[in-house]
């Protein structure tokens, strides 16, 4: 089977803001144009391209100097995506911890 051509372009932007000791945010935003091609994928041919977004970041607050406890939130979001034959839905998980 020939496998054919899978492409990507992936373009980043990262910010970084509020460098006090009470609150730093990190975010990156990545987007990527996948292309899926194929030939003679099972007798049919294959080319499927789309274009999606991955985002995420972290935020920390510091919620007490003395006993030095931050509340830290980590997103993530991914919209629709392809991966080959497959369909891949929005996909979002938010990780929130004290520390």
């Amino acid at each position: 089977m020939d496998q054919g051509a899978m492409g990507k372009i992936k373009a980043r932007f990262a910010t970084v803001s509020g460098r006090t000791k009470e609150k730093r945010r990190i975010q990156d935003i990545v987007g990527q144009y996948t292309q899926d091609k194929c030939d003679d994928f099972f007798d049919l041919p294959l080319n499927r391209n789309k274009f999606s977004v991955i985002t995420g970041g972290m935020a920390s607050f510091l919620l007490s100097k003395q006993a030095n406890i931050r509340f830290v939130l980590n997103p993530f979001f991914q919209s629709n995506a392809i991966q080959g034959v497959y369909d891949i839905k929005n996909l979002f998980k938010l990780n929130a911890s004290l520390r």
